[in-house]
Order: C-alpha cells, then sequence, then structure tokens
C-alpha cells in the first residue's frame, strides 16, 4: 500500500550537515491509502509514528488536501522580482494582501473541487493558518505562521527550479485543475498561475514538464472516485 499525507508532518529546514530544526508539527495530518482496500492496516501502522494521523476517503482525498499547492505558488508568483533579486522569505515579506487573495482564490477552487467529487469535511482550509481562532480545524494549530516567520529558516535563495515550482505547480495545481474539470468546477485560478509559472518565469523545461508529466487525474488514473 501508498500513504499520502496532505501535509509534511513537520515544516522543517536543514540547519547543518546533520542539523534540522522544525518549529512547527502538524496538528491534523490527513492521509489516505491506496488501494483504498488496505487503508484500515496502513492507518493503524502510520498512527503510531504519527498521532495526528487523520484518516481520509482514499488517496486522492487527502491529495487535495494539499496546503503547499494552495500557498506556494501564489507566493512565488507574486513576489517573483524579489526573489529574483537574491535571499527572500516568502512568508514573512511575501504574505501581502494580494497574495492572500491569490492564496484564498486557488483554496476556493481546491475546496469546490473537493465537494464536486463527492469528498466530505473537513477540508482544511488554509485560512486557518492565519486565523488562531479557526487554527484547531486546521493543519497546522494555533501559532504556526508565527513560528514560521519568528524561525527565520524560511529566507532562503529561491530559484524557478525549487519544488514550490516543480512539484507544487508540475505535480500539484495540474492535479486540483484536473480535479476541477472532473467534478464540473471551474478553476479559473489554478489555471492562471500554471502556465505564467511555467512558461514566464522558468525556462522551458519546466513548462514541458507541466504538459507531459503533470499529475493530472488522468495521468495519475483516476479520472473518477473509487480507484482501489
Amino acid at each position: 500500500a501508498f500513504a499520502e499525507t496532505g501535509t509534511l508532518p513537520y515544516l522543517a529546514r536543514k540547519t547543518g550537515p546533520a542539523a534540522v530544526a522544525a518549529p512547527v508539527r502538524a496538528a491534523n495530518l490527513p492521509v489516505g491509502v491506496f488501494p483504498a482496500s488496505r487503508a484500515q492496516a496502513a492507518l493503524e501502522r502510520i498512527s503510531v509514528l504519527f498521532p495526528t494521523t487523520r484518516p481520509c476517503v482514499d488517496a486522492l482525498d487527502a491529495a487535495l488536501t494539499n496546503a503547499g499547492v494552495v500557498i506556494h505558488p501564489p507566493l512565488v508568483l507574486v513576489n517573483a522580482a524579489s526573489i529574483d533579486r537574491g535571499e527572500f522569505d516568502i512568508h514573512a515579506a511575501g504574505t501581502t494582501a494580494s497574495a492572500r487573495r491569490l492564496i484564498d482564490a486557488v483554496d476556493a477552487e481546491r475546496i469546490a473541487a473537493r465537494g464536486g467529487l463527492g469528498y466530505p469535511a473537513p477540508h482544511y482550509e488554509l485560512g486557518t493558518y492565519y486565523d488562531d481562532a479557526r487554527a484547531a480545524v486546521g493543519l497546522y494549530g494555533a501559532g504556526a505562521r508565527q513560528k514560521v516567520v519568528a524561525s527565520g529558516l524560511w529566507r532562503e535563495m529561491l530559484t524557478y527550479e525549487h519544488r514550490y515550482v516543480s512539484e507544487d505547480v508540475v505535480l500539484g495545481l495540474t492535479l486540483f485543475e484536473s480535479a476541477g474539470r472532473t467534478a464540473g468546477v471551474a478553476t479559473p485560478s489554478s489555471g492562471a498561475i500554471s502556465p505564467v509559472a511555467a512558461r514566464s518565469i522558468t525556462s522551458g523545461s519546466a513548462t514541458s514538464r507541466c504538459e507531459r508529466c503533470g499529475r493530472s487525474s488522468t495521468r495519475a488514473g483516476s479520472r473518477t472516485r473509487g480507484h482501489g
């Protein structure tokens, strides 16, 4: 069986040759299993390692809770000029009002696609990351964003081959878009970011990966729910 999580168990950065800092741990860790018929046994073992595991219907259910896909592409796109200049913290300096509007738009499309496919709540709205009053029902719990910003660990050199593009756009947004198409849900914000990120800011390599290797539901062999 294969298990997929909706976020990383730890928000972490390498700080030395043999050192890692993890200022935030997932308070709710969505986990889906493929094939779904083996979920119970897999989740029992995973829950021992990660007690905050929250079972999902299947692997696609978990994939459609992926917070990185919602937050990273908008932050990279709207902060392209600052990223080009050198070290930059997209969470501290890059989370402007316009960035939040784009993040919220992508998240709304994700949630609509989940609903269209019949996946139940919780949908782990990303707004909970910014709103401590609702943080208990989100992925990271109260104070998570403040911990990320205070750590300074996300001030780094980014390129457009970083996983925020090569994974979150190429593999993540393509899945969100195809899930929307399958569910009959419009995804204009997600659909606008992908070609801009791939064609306007990156080399042609990311463009070709989006077109040929993106993680659409068709390429993943899951045009409808119920696989496994």
